[in-house]
């Protein structure tokens, strides 16, 4: 009986944590296509999505490792601006709300 309820105690903190290894996993997803000639590459990472859009003609002209380098360039460029903006803008609003309270100089 002890045996059952430790395996019920690991199964229980395996559904806890689960979820949120899942959304630390990245999962990249691609699509061509064709009539818009571009390749757009998408990335899910940390609750987040991000696509990379990339004209067919670079995907003919650029080798696998020049390609592989500008989409994670991209995609990683995107993401970290989004956190950051989540983190910055609450004191940039902050700061802007104190320089609208300033006295404006006079000429």
């Amino acid at each position: 009986m002890r045996l059952e309820q430790q395996l019920e105690h690991l199964q229980r903190q395996l559904g806890e944590a689960k979820p949120l290894a899942d959304r630390w996993t990245p999962v990249v997803s691609g699509e061509l296509r064709p009539g818009a000639k571009q390749v757009h590459v998408t990335l899910a990472f940390g609750g987040r999505r991000t696509t990379a859009v990339v004209s067919v003609d670079a995907f003919r002209s650029n080798t696998v490792d020049d390609l592989t380098i500008s989409i994670i360039d991209t995609l990683a460029e995107s993401l970290l601006i989004d956190c950051l903006r989540e983190v910055i803008r609450p004191e940039v609003e902050r700061l802007a709300r104190g320089a609208q309270a300033l006295p404006r100089a006079t000429v």
